[in-house]
């Protein structure tokens, strides 16, 4: 089942979930907003891409477990590597599992968010990735990806080993090392006494030189080449 719709203005966002009422309380809280227009409803991950593939919306609202074609895999097929005008993904998901969070950064997911999530962070979610940005805030987040990479961190592995991390100058490792443990530009640039253009032009140039598309993909970069250790 799909529902979909059509707006010239503000973020258009696809829903997709397999509980109705999800979906409708989504639609309702992110519908309420001036800037975001909900511009479809899909019930599973097939449904979500052929819908995308109509309405080409700027995000979709992911849910992960659902019939027919995971959020996952859906993921993949509309923002996977190497497809061009993808839109962004939201995966939000009640289950507190790594391999969900692992399998959604690699199917090319621009944030992750779990369902206890407040209204106000789930709008804020679906604005940040919109702008361009990634979803680095939430604290589960980070402890999931922290455990993930503690599991899968090679032995021994180190920074200065990695071929692509070696490419970076001094200054751009400390801003490489800053956006890995979450820090804003705006953070960085008081931290470094520069200025927050200076530290947009640095993470620019970190995110090529790295091959990476965003800050999530940066921060999960930096734990599984060892930059980062986990806390422990």
């Amino acid at each position: 089942m799909t529902t979909d719709g059509a707006s010239a203005d503000g973020i258009r966002v696809i829903i997709a979930d397999d509980q109705a009422l999800i979906r409708a309380g989504y639609a309702t809280i992110l519908g309420s907003q001036p800037d975001i227009d909900v511009v479809g409803e899909a019930e599973n991950g097939r449904d979500a891409v052929e819908l995308a593939g109509r309405v080409h919306p700027d995000v979709v609202v992911m849910d992960v477990r659902m019939p027919v074609l995971d959020g996952i895999a859906a993921t993949r097929m509309l923002a996977g590597p190497g497809v061009e005008h993808a839109p962004r993904v939201l995966v939000v998901t009640t289950f507190h599992l790594d391999q969900y969070v692992y399998d959604a950064l690699r199917a090319g997911a621009s944030g992750f968010l779990l369902k206890d999530t407040s209204p106000a962070q789930l709008v804020d979610g679906v604005r940040t990735i919109a702008a361009g940005e990634s979803l680095l805030a939430p604290t589960v987040t980070q402890a999931l990806l922290g455990r993930f990479a503690e599991r899968v961190l090679p032995p021994g592995a180190r920074a200065e080993a990695d071929p692509l991390l070696a490419q970076l100058t001094p200054r751009e490792l400390e801003v490489f090392t800053a956006m890995a443990h979450g820090d804003s530009n705006a953070e960085i640039a008081e931290a470094l006494v520069i200025s927050r253009e200076t530290v947009k032009t640095y993470v620019s140039r970190i995110l090529l030189k790295l091959e990476l598309r965003d800050r999530v993909q940066a921060v999960a970069y930096a734990y599984r080449s060892g930059l980062i250790v986990p806390e422990r």
